[in-house]
């Protein structure tokens, strides 16, 4: 009877390790996965924050020679602070918010924004930005028009010049006998 109840006992352990070990690969296995998805999370956030300060870079390009300011919708910004009257982004790629008098509460970076604030931002102001970029192209187009008219003009003039200089010597040649 005893070695009966030791048996039992032997099985009864065996079959708690079994399950044991059943779980503990369970737990080792959801561990692994929950690795690679943590893994792969900080990957997205290095290519988030990669794009992020591209895209910063590429809009302070765009701004600064025209350096225009754009202003943003406080909804975007999801600010709380009643103080603040209006927001506006610089071509230097500074958020400021300002308060009803036109001073200015706070200057922060774009790139110091939440990613979904920074999207808000970005979409807001593209519209505006093309306009500006547009706009740009126009003034930079009218001036080359003006610079081309010009340059045909003088050329007129200097082909016009040449022809009478030309003439004007051969008149002045005595002739040969």
């Amino acid at each position: 009877m005893a070695q009966e109840s030791q048996l039992q006992n032997s099985e009864i352990i065996s079959t708690i390790i079994e399950s044991d070990s059943e779980d503990i690969a369970a737990v080792c296995a959801a561990i692994n996965s929950l690795e690679e998805e943590c893994g792969q999370i900080n990957e997205l956030a290095k290519l988030e924050a990669y794009y992020s300060r591209e895209i910063i870079d590429q809009l302070k390009q765009i701004m600064t020679p025209g350096k225009t300011s754009f202003p943003i919708n406080l909804v975007a910004i999801s600010t709380s602070d009643s103080s603040v009257a209006d927001a506006v982004l610089t071509s230097e790629g500074i958020i400021c918010l300002r308060n009803g008098a036109g001073k200015v509460l706070l200057r922060k970076p774009l790139k110091e924004f939440a990613s979904e604030t920074f999207l808000k931002i970005v979409e807001e102001i593209l519209p505006e930005v093309k306009n500006v970029v547009n706009n740009a192209q126009e003034k930079s187009s009218e001036r080359l028009s003006t610079i081309e008219r010009i340059s045909r003009e003088l050329r007129k003039i200097v082909h016009g010049e040449s022809t009478v200089n030309q003439s004007s010597e051969s008149a002045e040649l005595p002739e040969q006998s």
